[in-house]
């Protein structure tokens, strides 16, 4: 009786260590899908929809029949002129990188610079990265740019002040970067499965903080000049 209690407890307990050991080794992997559960549950149980003051506006296949891609790029302001002066827009997010001039077209790539200096509303966007390849880090005169027109003012009241914080920025033409009213970071942080699961509103580079396309595109809307941290996140 004592030896069937005895192998019984030793049964036991080798189960629950192998219990706990692969819930510290999947516990991420756990947090991970419950949360996507809840997610999926929630937005069931409120049911909303898209606000409809917000208008997605992409380049189908229909418009590549009409024009051939890639498109010259004062056709782009084409559209933000109309978006911002006849259709009312209070922010327009243009989500492409501009990486380089337009050799192909350069008539319309300096068109297109020109009218960055009149379109308040634009937000453009750039990517930051942490690679150590040689060449990443930006000259002084840019980040000088850079912060005196892209860095945000920031009321930090949380008690764990981080932010994700990077190397170097992707290439941005001078021109593009003297002349635009509005750059925006549009680093979105994937999970191991690739899923998006949280969002960095605010970024660190050259010791200045830089906002993210939402914070600027809100900020823009509300007319404010700054953001803060209310509590920790």
């Amino acid at each position: 009786m004592r030896k069937n209690l005895k192998e019984k407890f030793i049964l036991f307990f080798i189960f629950l260590i192998i219990t706990i050991g692969i819930y510290l080794l999947s516990s991420r992997f756990a947090d991970n899908r419950v949360n996507d559960f809840c997610t999926k549950i929630i937005t069931v149980i409120k049911n909303k929809k898209a606000s409809d003051k917000v208008v997605l506006i992409a380049i189908d296949d229909k418009s590549l029949n009409q024009i051939k891609w890639p498109w010259r790029r004062d056709l782009f302001s084409d559209i933000f002129d109309f978006l911002e002066q006849d259709a009312g827009a209070k922010a327009i997010v243009f989500d492409n990188l501009i990486l380089f001039p337009d050799t192909y077209y350069p008539e319309s790539d300096s068109y297109f610079i020109q009218r960055l200096k009149k379109q308040n509303k634009l937000i453009n966007s750039y990517i930051l990265y942490n690679s150590n390849v040689s060449g990443d880090v930006l000259p002084e005169e840019y980040v000088k740019i850079f912060n005196e027109k892209i860095s945000v003012n920031i009321r930090d009241e949380r008690t764990n002040k981080k932010f994700a914080s990077y190397r170097g920025i992707i290439n941005i033409p001078k021109d593009f970067l003297y002349n635009v009213k509005n750059l925006a970071s549009s680093v979105i942080p994937e999970d191991n499965d690739e899923i998006v699961r949280s969002y960095m509103p605010v970024v660190a580079y050259a010791d200045k903080l830089y906002p993210s396309l939402a914070i600027l595109f809100t900020l823009i809307i509300l007319l404010l000049t700054n953001t803060y941290y209310k509590q920790d996140i």
